[in-house]
């Protein structure tokens, strides 16, 4: 039962990352009219990925995965709205997008491996090898239904709204870890 409530949550608030990283990228196309800076933000976003994503799973593999899930997912919901508050008031950069990557990019550091790490402890390792397909199978449909809405949503309703979905989807998977 955690687990199923765990997977549902996690595809929700997945489904609003990937419409916050299409309408991110849009944004930054419109405000700067440059697909170099469109690449430094996914730059900046990877980048404390890459350096900091070993030392997240020291933290994942010392600490409680669930509190450190509460907290990541907490952290990128602000951060979303943040975005949204910004970009719903037009006061929005490009350098304020390039530090929200930024930051969003050391919350998944630490996000990522407590993430897959917490499925061992919901379900046993009898189940681990199903958990592990769900999982895997929700993160990728997500990366097709995320894009999708993100063009539906952009069009209707804009980049802060977007954005806002975004920040309502971490409520789904914050409630399932409570």
């Amino acid at each position: 039962k955690n687990f199923r409530l765990y997977l549902f949550g996690m595809f929700i608030s997945l489904i609003g990352t990937w419409i916050q990283t299409i309408a991110q990228s849009w944004l930054v196309f419109e405000l700067t009219n440059s697909a170099f800076l469109l690449g430094v933000v996914a730059f900046l976003g990877s980048m404390p990925i890459f350096f900091l994503s070993l030392f997240g799973g020291v933290v994942a593999d010392r600490m409680n995965k669930r509190n450190i899930l509460i907290v990541t997912q907490t952290a990128f919901m602000l951060l979303a709205f943040l975005l949204a508050v910004l970009t719903q008031m037009r006061l929005i950069t490009p350098w304020q997008i390039m530090l929200i990557a930024v930051l969003n990019g050391l919350v998944m550091a630490f996000d990522m491996p407590s993430r897959q790490a917490i499925v061992v402890e919901l379900v046993g390792k009898v189940h681990l090898l199903n958990a592990i397909a769900l999982n895997s199978a929700g993160f990728n449909s997500s990366r097709i239904i995320g894009p999708a809405l993100a063009g539906i949503f952009f069009a209707i309703i804009g980049a802060s709204g977007c954005f806002y979905i975004n920040g309502a989807s971490f409520l789904a998977v914050i409630i399932a870890l409570l």
